[in-house]
């Protein structure tokens, strides 16, 4: 798949079906800074090598000011996700209507770590 830079960090494939937005962990912490998902449904999870075996989402729908856990469409129970270093989770059924979104890491991050959050625009 050929794909182009992006802007802001945030890469995009050349037929801007797929969008894939960073989701940085600060060393030590277990909460990412909000990542703008503008509706777009959470399709996957790319993990890098990261110290967590579980990560969970909060989404926020008020620009920020509160976050609430994200349930799972099937299950009504919280979403979770069993990841693994480098390892790409899929997402099924995809996740809709996330604005901001928070990744929870279920253990402080031993570094810096980046998650990313894959979308797919053509399924609003």
């Amino acid at each position: 798949m050929a794909t182009n830079p992006g802007v802001n960090g945030v890469a995009q494939d050349l037929t801007n079906r797929i969008v894939r937005k960073p989701a940085n962990i600060a060393s030590g912490a277990t909460i990412s800074q909000p990542i703008l998902m503008h509706g777009s449904p959470l399709v996957g999870i790319d993990c890098s090598m990261l110290t967590s075996t579980a990560i969970t989402l909060l989404n926020s729908i008020d620009g920020g000011l509160s976050y609430r856990a994200v349930e799972d469409a099937v299950t009504g129970n919280a979403f979770s996700a069993i990841v693994e270093a480098n390892r790409y989770h899929h997402v099924s059924p995809p996740i809709r209507g996330l604005d901001m979104v928070k990744v929870v890491c279920g253990t402080a991050e031993a570094a810096a770590r980046t998650v990313i959050l894959v979308s797919d625009n053509t399924r609003r």
